[in-house]
């Protein structure tokens, strides 16, 4: 049997050292670009628009119309409160409103619709969705006050009827993130991310 060259034992544990040090290397590569990807993929929250009302503004006094006629303050339809403007000819608007009220339903939010359609339009509508004509509102200048640009677009009001957060939405995700943002105690799911990316990548 050849004997083994008094060098070859640390040439060995010196390749072994290289090879580890290289998987430590490469695993910390797939780390960064795990937490890349996270923050690419970062829940999503509703898109929060430039016009309407300020967080914490109060909204309770605010008067609408019913589709019944009435003439109504915001603090009189419950709290907390989830407004949604949605409208018959906008398909994710459709698509969303059971969606909403199974969010409204778990969180134990009062849910009421609103548009700006013609009202005989709007009254088939709410007809057709199951919703009362006393908790839609159909109000052009609702929409005006509040800012509402593009549909669906949606409201969470507290307890208080002070606005907690809102933006457009189009999904699950986005609706529940109005309601994250009051547990959070901050203005939009997409500012507190912005604010934090920094610290999770140290």
């Amino acid at each position: 049997m050849m004997e083994m060259p008094p060098y070859a034992a640390l040439v060995s544990e010196a390749v072994l050292y290289l090879c580890v040090i290289g998987m430590g290397y490469v695993l910390f590569l797939i780390r960064q670009r795990l937490r890349g990807f996270a923050a690419r993929v970062a829940p999503a929250g509703a898109l929060t628009t430039a016009g309407g009302p300020p967080r914490g503004a109060s909204l309770g006094t605010l008067t609408v119309r019913t589709l019944d006629g009435q003439m109504r303050a915001l603090s009189d339809f419950g709290d907390p409160l989830l407004l949604m403007f949605v409208a018959d000819a906008c398909p994710i608007s459709r698509k969303l409103i059971p969606v909403a009220r199974d969010v409204a339903r778990v969180e134990g939010l009062k849910l009421v619709f609103a548009g700006e359609e013609e009202a005989g339009r709007q009254t088939r509508f709410a007809a057709r969705i199951g919703q009362a004509p006393s908790a839609f509102i159909n109000d052009p200048d609702a929409g005006r006050v509040l800012g509402v640009d593009k549909l669906p677009y949606a409201f969470f009001l507290d307890a208080d009827s002070r606005l907690v957060a809102s933006g457009l939405v189009n999904s699950r995700e986005h609706l529940e993130s109005l309601v994250i943002s009051g547990e959070l105690d901050i203005a939009s799911v997409q500012s507190y991310l912005a604010t934090h990316s920094h610290r999770s990548v140290a």
